[in-house]
């Protein structure tokens, strides 16, 4: 009986992150993080830099991916589909 009522809670209460900035702000930042990724690929392709820049690009294409989960779950499958497609 209890966790019925906490089942229809998680249900119907909505991320308070999205409520507060709005979702806008949360796009910007994923979109960002993504071009922040493609760039830093690109120089560590450049660059001898042993794999660090490598690195920041793989937790920057995380980061997006995470912040587009955030705002909804569909745009966060689409988005890791088509990352690792690009891959």
């Amino acid at each position: 009986m209890m966790t019925d009522a906490f089942l229809l809670l998680a249900q119907q209460s909505q991320n308070p992150v999205i409520q507060q900035s709005g979702g806008s702000n949360l796009m910007a930042w994923a979109i960002v993080l993504l071009g922040v990724a493609i760039i830093l690929f690109i120089v560590e392709m450049l660059l001898p830099t042993g794999g660090v820049f490598g690195a920041f690009s793989a937790l920057s294409v995380i980061g997006g991916i995470v912040l587009f989960f955030w705002i909804d779950t569909t745009l966060g499958l689409i988005s890791a589909i088509v990352t690792i497609i690009a891959l």
